[in-house]
């Protein structure tokens, strides 16, 4: 069976295409599996999982007036033009689709073809591109209940899921997460900002670093673009405040093993609420602040954040309440508190969804051998 692969250009998308791969090589060994998408991000990784990568051009419009709006235009066709000459050629017996900007040109022209569609919404509200996508879809996947903005026409196709998690990720050691990370025996606090970084959640953590450094020790994933210059502003804001510097670890980027292992050893998690990371933390259970990011796509962080606020799963700081002084009161409370602690991991881990990419591939497998 011929399976391809979509999605956008992000860790969001990447990795549960990742998982996903993993599982559609577990239920059916001898699948053919391409990518065709934005290959910027994550294309070595799907490569690693023997998927066939083709880089397709995707525009994507901005949501605010910019130079780059013409540009953008200019892609939209291209992308269909080079999505239409791949599909032709490699003609799958299934298309499953990730969201994002990315899968729009793949997923119109399998539908012109008569290929089966998958797609899958990673987030409690529907993005642009899967409310366009899902009209031509065959199933629609859904990570959390009471997701909004899905058409009304395609709601009876619509199943929840859960977002589609490396299960790897619940493999890590803590004693090898002490050597990698050169660990001291102190209380860990993970904070995560996501693929690419997040600008808001790194200036609140200098904010409170000389504290953090005091009473635990911290693992920061800053994203790769900013995390030299993030690490001159730690090391300047924890000069006064000797032998503190060794236990504030600044990493660019936390690969699967490193992240499995920082996960492994945490106490308390501080990160982004994409549902990527929503989903693998609650695979994990840990203990987690949430701080949505403001500038998302119809604000769908915070409604992520939100729903597990609701379910009493994690704790969320958002507009006026995201203040250092908080966030820190925040971190103290779950570090100080086991009980606190025991329950938000019992609540969370009830959220989880692990089964989440073997149903994935489980339908775009039944999808494709009624067109085989």
């Amino acid at each position: 069976m011929r399976i391809v692969l979509t999605g956008g250009g992000t860790g969001g998308h990447v990795f549960p295409l990742i998982a996903i791969a993993r599982e559609l090589r577990r239920q059916l060994p001898n699948a053919e599996l391409r990518f065709i998408g934005p290959a910027a991000f994550g294309a070595d990784a799907l490569e690693r999982e023997s998927v066939v990568v083709r880089g397709i051009i995707a525009g994507k419009l901005p949501r605010y007036p910019t130079p780059r709006l013409l540009l953008e235009l200019l892609k939209i066709p291209a992308g269909f033009i080079i999505a239409f000459w791949e599909l032709y050629w490699f003609m799958p017996d299934v298309v499953f689709g990730k969201g994002g900007y990315g899968m729009v040109p793949v997923v119109t022209v399998a539908w012109l073809f008569r290929i089966p569609i998958v797609i899958h919404e990673s987030d409690a509200v529907t993005g642009l591109s899967t409310r366009i996508c899902a009209r031509f879809a065959k199933e629609v996947l859904l990570s959390f209940p009471a997701t909004t903005a899905l058409p009304r026409l395609v709601e009876k196709r619509a199943h929840i899921v859960g977002n589609p998690v490396r299960k790897t990720l619940t493999q890590g050691n803590p004693q090898r997460a002490q050597q990698r990370f050169h660990l001291a025996l102190k209380p860990v606090v993970l904070v995560l900002g996501g693929s690419q970084g997040a600008e808001e959640l790194n200036s609140l953590m200098v904010q409170i670093a000389p504290q953090l450094a005091t009473e635990s020790e911290v693992i920061h994933q800053t994203g790769a673009r900013v995390a030299d210059r993030f690490a001159r502003e730690i090391a300047l804001v924890l000069e006064p405040y000797p032998d503190t510097l060794r236990f504030y670890h600044v990493v660019p980027f936390l690969d699967e093993a490193a992240l499995a292992d920082a996960y492994a050893v945490a106490t308390v998690v501080v990160s982004r609420a994409g549902a990527g990371s929503i989903f693998e933390l609650a695979l994990t259970g840990l203990p987690t602040i949430f701080l949505p990011l403001k500038s998302a796509a119809a604000h769908h962080q915070e409604r992520n954040a939100a729903i597990l606020a609701d379910l009493g799963a994690a704790l969320t700081l958002s507009g006026a309440n995201l203040a250092p002084h908080l966030l820190l009161g925040s971190v103290e409370h779950l570090l100080k508190d086991a009980a606190a602690r025991e329950v938000f991991r019992t609540r969370f881990r009830a959220f989880a969804k692990p089964d989440a990419a073997a149903d994935i591939a489980a339908t775009t497998i039944r999808l494709g051998q009624r067109r085989s």
